[in-house]
C-alpha cells in the first residue's frame, strides 16, 4: 500500500464524522440605516441622544468607524439611538446638511445639533462623547406588550 493510499484511509473516518451545520443567523445590528425622508424624525427622538453616521461604503475611515459605533450603541440601548445615512442614496440631503468630506458624525439632542466630528477619532474619544452628550438621560423602559 502505497503513503498516499495509507494516509488517505488513515484520515477518512475523521472526514466522514464531520457533520454540516447551518449558518448562525447574525445578531441584528444596534445601528439603523436612515433615509433622507427618515432623518427628520429620526434625529428629534426625546429623551435620547441621537448620533448619524454619514458614510459611504467605498470609504475607508467609515469602515473603521462603523464597528466603534455599533459596539457603543449596544452599550447605550436605551438613551442612544444611532444611524448611519449612505451619501450615495442621500446625496440631496448631504448636500443640504453640507455634508462633505466623510465620516461626518453628528450627535443631537431632541432635534438639535449639539456636536458634530468629521474623520476617523479613536474608541475612547468616541466613547467620551456618548458619556458626556448622554449625560443625564435616563433609560427608557420597554413599551409594555
Amino acid at each position: 500500500m502505497k503513503f498516499s493510499a495509507l494516509l488517505f484511509s488513515a484520515t477518512l473516518p475523521l472526514f466522514t464524522q464531520c457533520k454540516r451545520t447551518e449558518p448562525v443567523a447574525a445578531a441584528p445590528s444596534p445601528v439603523t440605516n436612515v433615509s433622507s425622508t427618515a432623518f427628520s424624525g429620526f434625529t428629534k427622538q426625546p429623551g435620547k441622544l441621537v448620533v448619524i453616521d454619514f458614510y459611504a461604503d467605498w470609504c475607508a475611515p467609515c469602515k473603521e468607524l462603523s464597528p466603534m459605533l455599533e459596539k457603543l450603541a449596544a452599550e447605550y440601548p436605551s438613551i442612544v439611538e444611532v444611524g448611519r445615512v449612505d451619501i450615495e442614496r442621500a446625496g440631496q440631503l448631504a448636500n443640504r446638511l453640507n455634508v462633505r468630506p466623510i465620516p461626518d458624525v453628528r450627535f443631537y439632542r431632541d432635534g438639535k445639533l449639539v456636536d458634530q466630528f468629521i474623520g476617523l477619532i479613536s474608541e475612547t474619544q468616541l466613547r467620551k462623547k456618548f458619556e458626556v452628550h448622554s449625560r443625564g438621560l435616563t433609560p427608557s423602559s420597554p413599551a409594555p406588550q
